[in-house]
C-alpha cells in the first residue's frame, strides 16, 4: 500500500524530530572548521590594479585591425599575466625575495571584472611585506614582457619594411644607368620612387605609435602592505555551518523517510480507510497507576475514552449488522489487550451481555485484567474439544459484579492454533455463543507476528484495529495490506497512548453526569457512583 502524501515527512518536520542530530552535525562542522582553521598558517594578501587599453585605440595613424570589446581585451591580459613567462621574469625581478617562477603560479590570483577593464592581481604570502612583493612585482614582470613583446612586434615590421625599400633602392639603381629609358621604364621608376616614399613613412608611423602605445597599460596601482593576515576564519565558519545544517538536515530526512511514525490521531485513517472510534490517553500521562480506568479511574481522561470508544462501536456494529470483532495490532507491545479489557467494560456497563474471548494463546493479558492472576485454569480449548460446557469454563469479570461480562480464557488442553480457529467447531461454537451474548470481543495475537492471527479474523464478523502512538507508518501499511488481503471489513481505529491533550481534561463535568453523579463543588471530594465515599479531588486526580 502507498503511503498518501499527507503522510510524507517534510524537511521541517523531520528537521524538528532529529533536532539533536542536526544540531550534532553543525556543531561537528563547526569545530572542524575552526580546527582546521588554527591548524592552516593564515596568509595575508596584498592587491594590486591595472586598468588596461588595447594599444590599437590610442594609436596615432593605425585605424586598421579588428575590433576587441575592452571585457574581452582585459580578459586575453588576465590570461597573459597568469603566463609561465611573466612568473619567470617576475622571479628573475624579485631574485632577492626568494620567491621562484612556481611561487608565483601558486600563489597568484588573477581575475578582472566582467563590466571594466580593470585587472586585479592578488598575492598570498606568510609575511606582509613577501605578498606585497608579489603582487608589485607581478604588475611589473607583465608590464616589462608587454612592453618588449611590443617593442619586438615593432622592430619586425620595421625590419620587413626596411628590407623592401631596400629591394626598391637596388632596382631604381639599375633603372638610373640606362641612358634613354623608354616610357614603360619611366613610368616603372616613378612608381617604384612613390612606394618607397609610403613605405617610409610607414616606418616612422610605426616609431611613433611605439613610443605613444608600448604595453596597453594606462594605469597601474601599486599593491599596499596588507594591514592583517585574511585567514578567511569567519567565511570558513560561516560555510561549516551552513554544510552542518544542509548535511543534518539532509540525514534527519533520511532517517525519517526510513522510520515515519503516526503522530496524529487522524494519521492511520489514511492508511487504514477506517475512522477512528477513540483516541486513548497514555496512562502515564495521567499518572494512573491501574490498567483498568474504566474502573480504577472513573472520571480520568482515558476512561472517557474507552467510554467513547464503546460508543462508537456500538454504532460502526449496528451498521455492519456485526456482533462480534477481533482486536488486531501491528505488533506486541501495543496495548491491545488493555484496550480490549477496557472497551469491554465500557460495552457492558451499557446494558449490554459482553464475552471477552482471550484468543492471544501466547500472552493473556487481558485474562489478566480481568480475571486477576491465576484464575482462568479453564477455557475455550477445553469448550472447543467438548471436554466441558460453556457454563464450566466462562467466567464473570472480577471488577464488574452487577454487569454482564464473562471471559473465556486459553485453556489447558493442547491445540495447534491455526487448525483450531479454523475448525468446523469453532464455527459451531461462534452461534452458540451469539445465543447467549450481544457482543463477543476476541483479543487476537499481534497480526504481522502470529500467523494464527490471520484465522481469528475468519471468526470474528469485522475487526477492530489498535494502533499506538509513535507507531512506524510502515507497520501499519503493512497491517492494512493484511487487513485488505483477509478481505474482513475494519470497524474502526483506536489511536492508543496519545499524548494527553488539554481538551481531554476539560469534560469532567460531563463525565460525571454520564457516571449518574451531579459535578462536585470547590471542596466536595465525593467519588462517582459511589456516594458517601470520598477520593481524590479533581486537581489532585490531575496533578497523579
Amino acid at each position: 500500500m502507498e503511503t498518501p502524501e499527507a503522510l510524507e515527512p517534510s524537511i521541517l518536520d523531520a528537521v524538528a524530530r532529529h533536532r539533536w542530530l542536526v544540531l550534532l552535525c553543525v556543531v561537528a562542522s563547526l569545530v572542524l572548521a575552526a580546527l582546521y582553521t588554527y591548524a592552516t598558517p593564515r596568509q595575508y594578501v596584498a592587491e594590486a590594479l591595472i586598468a588596461v587599453q588595447d594599444p590599437r585605440t590610442a594609436s596615432l595613424f593605425q585605424g586598421t585591425g579588428a575590433y576587441v570589446p575592452p571585457q574581452r581585451y582585459a580578459a586575453n591580459q588576465v590570461a597573459i599575466v597568469e603566463t609561465p613567462a611573466v612568473a619567470e621574469r617576475a622571479a628573475e625581478l624579485s631574485e632577492g625575495s626568494g620567491l621562484t617562477a612556481s611561487d608565483y603560479l601558486r600563489s597568484a590570483d588573477v581575475g578582472s571584472d566582467a563590466d571594466s577593464d580593470i585587472i586585479t592581481v592578488r598575492f598570498r604570502a606568510d609575511t606582509a611585506e613577501l605578498a606585497q612583493t608579489g603582487a608589485n612585482t607581478l604588475v611589473d614582470a607583465y608590464q616589462q614582457e608587454q612592453a618588449e613583446q611590443a617593442s619586438e612586434n615593432t622592430s619586425e615590421a620595421i625590419g620587413e619594411l626596411e628590407a623592401t625599400i631596400a629591394e626598391i633602392d637596388a632596382q631604381l639603381a639599375v633603372t638610373a644607368s640606362e641612358e634613354l629609358p623608354d616610357e614603360a621604364q619611366t613610368a616603372q621608376r616613378i612608381a617604384d620612387i612613390q612606394r618607397r616614399a609610403e613605405l617610409q613613412s610607414r616606418i616612422d608611423e610605426l616609431r611613433v605609435d611605439s613610443q605613444l602605445a608600448s604595453t596597453g597599460t594606462t594605469l597601474v596601482s601599486q599593491a599596499p602592505l596588507p594591514g592583517s593576515a585574511g585567514g578567511g576564519g569567519l567565511r570558513m565558519l560561516f560555510v561549516a555551518g551552513a554544510f552542518g545544517l544542509l548535511l543534518g538536515a539532509g540525514l534527519a530526512y533520511l532517517l525519517t523517510v526510513r522510520r515515519r511514525t503516526v503522530d496524529s490521531r487522524l494519521e492511520p485513517g489514511l492508511v487504514l480507510g477506517a475512522p477512528m472510534l477513540a483516541e486513548v490517553p497514555d496512562f502515564g500521562d495521567e499518572r494512573l497507576d491501574t490498567g483498568l480506568p474504566v474502573v480504577g479511574a472513573m472520571t480520568s481522561a482515558s476512561a472517557e475514552a474507552f467510554r467513547f470508544a464503546a460508543g462508537a462501536l456500538d454504532i460502526r456494529l449496528s451498521s455492519l449488522s456485526a456482533r462480534s470483532l477481533v482486536a488486531v495490532s501491528a505488533l506486541l507491545g501495543e496495548g491491545k489487550s488493555t484496550v480490549v479489557a477496557n472497551v469491554a467494560i465500557a460495552i457492558a456497563r451499557q446494558s449490554r451481555s459482553v464475552l471477552v474471548i482471550d484468543a492471544d494463546f501466547g500472552n493473556q493479558a487481558a485474562s489478566q485484567l480481568l480475571l486477576g492472576s491465576g484464575q482462568h485454569r479453564h477455557g475455550i480449548t477445553e469448550l472447543a474439544s467438548g471436554i466441558m460446557a460453556l457454563e464450566q469454563v466462562v467466567q464473570h469479570a472480577r471488577p464488574l459484579p452487577n454487569v454482564k461480562l464473562d471471559v473465556l480464557t486459553r485453556g489447558r488442553v493442547g491445540v495447534a492454533a491455526p487448525d483450531f480457529f479454523q475448525s468446523e467447531r469453532m464455527t459451531t461454537l461462534m452461534d452458540e455463543l451469539y445465543q447467549r451474548y450481544d457482543v463477543i470481543l476476541i483479543d487476537a495475537p499481534p497480526l504481522l507476528q502470529v500467523a494464527y492471527a490471520s484465522a481469528l479474523l475468519h471468526v470474528a464478523d469485522a475487526a477492530l484495529v489498535v494502533v499506538p502512538h509513535g507507531v512506524a507508518i510502515a507497520e501499519v501499511e503493512e497491517l492494512a495490506d493484511r487487513l485488505q488481503f483477509i478481505g474482513r471489513p475494519v470497524v474502526g481505529y483506536i489511536y492508543n497512548r496519545a499524548p494527553l491533550r488539554a481538551e481531554m481534561m476539560a469534560s469532567e463535568g460531563s463525565m460525571a453526569d454520564t457516571l449518574g453523579v451531579t459535578p462536585s463543588a470547590p471542596g466536595d471530594n465525593r467519588s462517582v457512583g459511589s456516594p458517601g465515599k470520598t477520593v481524590e479531588a479533581s486537581g489532585a486526580r490531575r496533578a497523579r
